[in-house]
């Protein structure tokens, strides 16, 4: 199904309307009624409805809240495609067919809010989406309201799932890399001195870096695990400046929060001056292809993510590949968007198969918020309080302009804890 817009502003089409839903039920009984065998709608009523009279779902829709259309398109098609890719292996939950809802948020803040409120009228069980946190976080007060779940897919910006109990992220979180990055780190250059070098005023790269820098403390005994802060404004080309004071306080390794784009400046220019630290990012920098902007310079680098085709996490894994091969072909590698969109689908089915007989509402969010050892395709997922996931993060490689997969590594954190009685009283 989808729900669609005219260019107007506000204005749908293909929204079904309290009158033709009526239109449509008539229908659907008297044909149901001459082809099931029903003789009346005492018989009819019996077998399509539950105890008292109350309906029991026959079909379950799961809504697609993504940027379909505008600036983030392509991201949010990748999206739908590892979604779709899920459906058409598992149309069926619980013994009840599942039907997507469509709604484009045109990658636009303002039209994300209609297209979440489209979605709670059409009386979808479930959410997935949408690509990009501000959009997720646009619709998420709605959501939250109708109480209906939703899963953000490639969101990292905890505020999606930490403000709102019904928003639930299947990406590892901002402060899950920096925490992955620094134990690393920890195991494997233990001995080594360490600097961060991220662009100044950027809230994801200012995340990523604290958390590098708490964690590296924690499991140091230190306060001062990282020897030097190096910040650079946005839009920076000359580097020379920042490397001097990387170079100055004698470290071995270089955590570099940024995109692709100011990574590929920074590690060409630390390779002309013959720097020979090693420096470690975030998964943008496969996101955004960095060996495509610099082969020479991103050979070898190391950095932080979430999914690889070379490691197999799970049986869904396997599972995942064979269907993305047999459906695409050998010749395209599917994305990490793709990967994280099926298992939230697959999630999705999880929560509805665990909830009681529940196919939405607090029951349904009491159920994703009590996910425990899902597997899925990027791995095995267990929800923490704040609802994101607590799982291994992967650490990769570029080499010979290649992304490889180097190692899982293992994150301590806390499992979301039960609550205390006292807690769940009145």
């Amino acid at each position: 199904m989808y729900i669609m817009y005219k260019s107007g502003k506000g204005k749908r089409k293909g929204t079904i309307t309290g009158c033709w839903k009526s239109i449509l039920l008539l229908v659907l009984i008297f044909s149901l009624l001459s082809f099931s065998g029903c003789s009346s709608v005492d018989s009819f009523r019996s077998e399509t409805l539950g105890q008292g009279g109350e309906e029991s779902p026959t079909t379950v829709y799961i809504g697609v809240f993504e940027p379909m259309t505008g600036e983030f398109s392509n991201e949010g098609k990748l999206e739908v495609t590892g979604i779709e890719l899920a459906h058409e292996l598992y149309p069926e939950v619980m013994g009840m067919p599942v039907e997507l809802v469509y709604a484009d948020n045109r990658s636009s803040v303002e039209f994300a809010a209609e297209a979440a409120q489209d979605l709670v009228d059409a009386d979808v069980s479930i959410v997935l989406g949408s690509y990009g946190n501000t959009l997720s976080l646009a619709g998420g007060n709605i959501f939250q309201e109708a109480e209906v779940p939703a899963i953000s897919i490639t969101g990292t910006n905890p505020l999606v799932s930490g403000s709102n109990e019904y928003y639930f992220n299947i990406s590892l979180a901002e402060s899950i890399q920096g925490a992955g990055a620094a134990y690393y780190i920890h195991e494997k250059y233990p001995e080594n001195f360490v600097a961060i070098l991220r662009e100044a005023h950027n809230d994801f790269y200012t995340s990523l870096s604290q958390e590098f820098n708490d964690t590296l403390n924690d499991l140091t005994g230190s306060d001062h695990a990282v020897s030097r802060m190096v910040t650079y404004p946005a839009g920076t080309e000359d580097f020379s400046s920042y490397l001097d004071l990387v170079e100055k306080a004698t470290v071995q390794i270089v955590y570099l929060p940024c995109s692709a784009a100011d990574a590929a400046k920074i590690l060409k220019q630390a390779k002309d001056r013959g720097m020979t630290q090693i420096f470690i990012g975030p998964d943008t920098w496969e996101e955004q292809d960095l060996v495509s902007l610099d082969p020479a310079a991103a050979e070898d680098v190391t950095f932080t993510s979430h999914y690889s085709e070379g490691s197999v996490h799970t049986a869904r894994t396997i599972e995942f590949l064979e269907a993305y091969v047999k459906k695409f072909g050998s010749n395209v590698a599917p994305t990490r968007a793709e990967a994280l969109a099926f298992d939230s689908y697959l999630l999705a089915l999880d929560a509805i198969s665990r909830a009681s007989g529940a196919t939405k509402g607090h029951a349904l969010q009491v159920s994703l918020a009590g996910t425990a050892e899902f597997m899925g395709a990027t791995g095995v997922v267990t929800m923490n309080k704040e609802g994101n996931p607590t799982r291994s993060i992967l650490i990769k490689k570029v080499k010979n302009g290649e992304y490889v997969f180097i190692e899982e590594q293992k994150i301590i954190e806390e499992i979301r804890p039960d609550e205390d009685a006292s807690d769940s009283e009145g």
